[in-house]
């Protein structure tokens, strides 16, 4: 047992048993007793009573005796896999309002527990579906997921969360699509019902061209997470890429009914409603979005795309000024959203090249180019078909030819 003060962060450190960086963060944001003498720079000092009785408020161990560090190591665990499991629990019900805080309580489990495989991968799967939600930049978070997968599979490389977010990896960042598929549908044989693996498969589909197999896994993620916003979005754009706009519009008023319509579906339902003519309360719906979700980029590039094809023609390029303002800070990824606009102004040349960089930064949108109703003015656009080839489309016709040959 410690006799007498502790008087340095690394001695606070070796007393408990963990980094420094992670028992100055305790003491910060969990409020860890450790005080400085003559202020803020002067010498550290902690008592290891002060810091038993801490532990033990902070961890809730079963018994109320000093804790010492085998029983540490399990308390702190044991408060580790709590704090996964909430985490966890917020899939059912995830959207732009709740990523944030899912990712931020796998953070917490992995202070207490950097061994835990569960959170390293927590971490990746809601970097990627922040990205996919339209609330950081694609390139940034999938660079940080690696990172945290990385550390997931060294842990426990048969983990299905772990397979799961690799495989989303190298479906949107890898663009390896025979790997990603592999990974899903290992990941499905060991548990059939798992959401972010029937989405990764369905979203894989829209890139071999099989609409009906994708909306069909969508589906099935659907009605297993029925209060899920991202689930209703990426189901109703399965439907927008298939010409199902009507479904489209009434999935989007079921999620209002239910209290929630997700950012990305109020675009995807523009769009719908623009390709069906239905346009009456469209302007208002949007600038009300946006002003709640400015950093929802996509939603600009929807009302940007109204406006072009409405021949408010000096509204659309301000939209579209703003866009290619838009840093990386803000989030959603601005390519898509400004080729929109441009389409709208009918400049076809220039809305390629954003969709270029849209394929490059691993958007949700460039898996949908090759059926998107919006982008269909630029088939047989050299430049835009040589982007398709690129993505991996030219493969699911050849397979569509050679089935249709033997046939």
């Amino acid at each position: 047992m410690q006799e007498g003060p502790l008087t340095s962060w690394k001695s606070v450190a070796d007393y408990l048993g963990r980094g420094m960086r992670t028992v100055q963060r305790w003491h910060d944001e969990y409020g860890l007793p450790v005080r400085h003498l003559g202020g803020g720079r002067g010498t550290v000092v902690a008592y290891p009573e002060e810091l038993d009785s801490w532990l033990r408020s902070f961890t809730r161990p079963a018994a109320a005796r000093p804790i010492e560090k085998d029983g540490m190591r399990a308390a702190w665990k044991h408060q580790s896999r709590e704090l996964t499991a909430a985490a966890r629990k917020m899939w059912e019900l995830l959207s732009e309002n709740n990523v944030g805080p899912m990712a931020r309580l796998y953070r917490k489990a992995l202070d207490v527990d950097p061994d835990n495989a569960e959170a390293f991968a927590g971490v990746a799967s809601a970097l990627i579906f922040a990205s996919l939600l339209g609330n950081t930049g694609s390139s940034a978070a999938y660079a940080r997921a690696a990172s945290a997968l990385e550390q997931a599979l060294l842990l426990d490389s048969a983990l299905p969360e772990a397979q799961c977010a690799q495989a989303w990896l190298r479906m949107v960042r890898e663009r390896n699509w025979a790997a990603a598929r592999d990974g899903f549908d290992a990941v499905l044989r060991l548990r059939p019902q798992f959401w972010p693996a029937l989405t990764g498969r369905a979203l894989l589909s829209l890139v071999e061209g099989r609409l009906d197999d994708a909306s069909g896994h969508l589906e099935r993620a659907h009605s297993l997470t029925r209060l899920d916003g991202a689930a209703s979005a990426l189901l109703g754009w399965s439907w927008y890429l298939a010409g199902g706009y009507e479904g489209v519009l009434a999935l989007a008023n079921q999620a209002r009914a239910g209290g929630y319509c997700a950012t990305r579906m109020l675009a995807i339902e523009s769009l719908a409603a623009l390709c069906l003519g239905e346009t009456r309360a469209l302007e208002e719906r949007l600038t009300s979005a946006i002003a709640e979700f400015p950093h929802h980029l996509s939603l600009r590039g929807a009302l940007g795309y109204f406006y072009g094809v409405s021949e408010r023609r000096d509204e659309a390029k301000e939209i579209y000024l703003d866009l290619t303002r838009a840093g990386a800070r803000d989030g959603d990824d601005r390519a898509y959203p400004a080729a929109l606009v441009l389409l709208g102004l009918n400049e076809k040349q220039k809305a390629v090249s954003w969709l270029t960089q849209s394929y490059e930064a691993g958007s949700l949108w460039s898996l949908g180019f090759r059926h998107d109703p919006v982008l269909a003015p630029l088939k047989g656009d050299a430049e835009f078909d040589l982007l398709l080839r690129k993505i991996g489309f030219q493969a699911a016709e050849d397979e569509d030819r050679a089935a249709v040959a033997k046939d």
